[in-house]
């Protein structure tokens, strides 16, 4: 229980959790002589043992700082931890919040990075190095106002990712060919948030979120440099029982070289660019041209019955036939979405 003196509050948490994994990864033999030999490449358990503690100390109802530790300290990811912090500063209602928060985490990488045998992907990596991630961030929040703006730094050793292996000939047989890289130098990531909500009327509402992110090895860690969500609906109350809210959303981001997918892995990864193809050409990044994605919708509530209607990529035909996020995938076509919901309970 918190223990209180004065005008502050301290409350303090510790725990002990124990996870028991049991892991297999196997594929069907292709021929009858590697039968044996291939029918279950990993059959493997684990155990991971976390030390896990927070404090919290609460100056007042408007000042308060809250850390988080969680610590491996025994089993297969020995060694990884994560330590947050944060502080919340409220002045008043009308001046708004302001958080800082920040956390510095070891972790090892994901044990697909480590080991794979699938029919078209195979590797195995023991030397892997663990993924330590640095995090700052600033954020203020005014409800009054619907106004929120928050700044993020990233700090990123050992970046563990997929990419098409070199291919510098152009080899067919090593197309979409993909393994495991880790990224040597650091990798810094800025990102600045912004999100305004406005009314008129009482009963109009427009919602706009904002955001700008750059990196140093924009190659690498493939993200757009711009990307917005707007959405702008009308509220009203039908025969004084249905709360009725219609209108659209706008998303928006500007081109930036798009991730590739293997299917049969589940994984996005880095396509291979260089020298030049069969018929002499360079091979360059492929950047898609980017255009406002509309979807329309409507939701409706009576009581606890709530009712759903969407209408994906309305635009269709307006600045494009269709549009792509990751290469060789085009988005789906305009389609429409329902749902209902209803809860039961006294």
């Amino acid at each position: 229980n918190p223990v209180s003196f004065i005008k502050n509050e301290v409350k303090p948490d510790v725990g002990l959790q124990h996870d028991l994994m049991f892991y297999k990864q196997g594929r069907d033999s292709l021929t009858l002589e590697d039968a044996d030999a291939s029918k279950t490449f990993s059959d493997m358990s684990f155990q991971n043992i976390t030390l896990k503690a927070g404090l919290g100390y609460r100056f007042s109802d408007r000042v308060n700082v809250t850390g988080d530790f969680r610590q491996i300290i025994a089993g297969r990811n020995f060694g990884d931890f994560h330590y947050g912090a944060s502080a919340n500063l409220l002045y008043n209602n009308t001046v708004g919040r302001l958080v800082l928060s920040g956390y510095f985490q070891n972790q090892s990488p994901e044990y697909n990075f480590e080991s794979m045998n699938y029919t078209y992907h195979k590797w195995l990596n023991e030397d892997l190095s663990k993924i330590r991630t640095t995090n700052l961030s600033a954020a203020y929040e005014n409800p009054r106002f619907k106004f929120s703006a928050k700044a993020e730094y990233y700090l990123i050793n050992n970046y563990t990712y997929y990419k098409e292996v070199d291919n510098p000939d152009h080899d067919s047989r090593l197309f979409r060919l993909i393994e495991v890289a880790q990224h040597s130098a650091p990798i810094n990531l800025l990102r600045f948030t912004l999100g305004k909500s406005f009314t008129f009327f009482e009963r109009w509402h427009f919602d706009n979120y904002l955001v700008y992110q750059q990196s140093d090895f924009r190659n690498v860690l493939l993200t757009p440099e711009w990307y917005t969500w707007h959405s702008f609906y009308y509220n009203t109350t039908l025969v004084k029982v249905i709360n009725l809210n219609i209108g659209f959303d706008v998303r928006f981001n500007t081109p930036y070289v798009a991730p590739s997918y293997a299917i049969n892995v589940g994984q996005f990864y880095l396509p291979y660019y260089g020298g030049t193809d069969v018929n002499g050409n360079e091979v360059k990044p492929v950047e898609f041209s980017t255009y406002p994605i509309v979807d329309a919708w409507l939701t409706a509530t009576l009581k606890r019955t709530n009712f759903f209607l969407r209408y994906d990529y309305a635009n269709k035909g307006l600045f494009s036939k269709g549009y792509y996020t990751v290469r060789r995938y085009p988005m789906l076509p305009p389609g429409v979405r329902f749902g209902v919901s209803w809860k039961f309970y006294d």
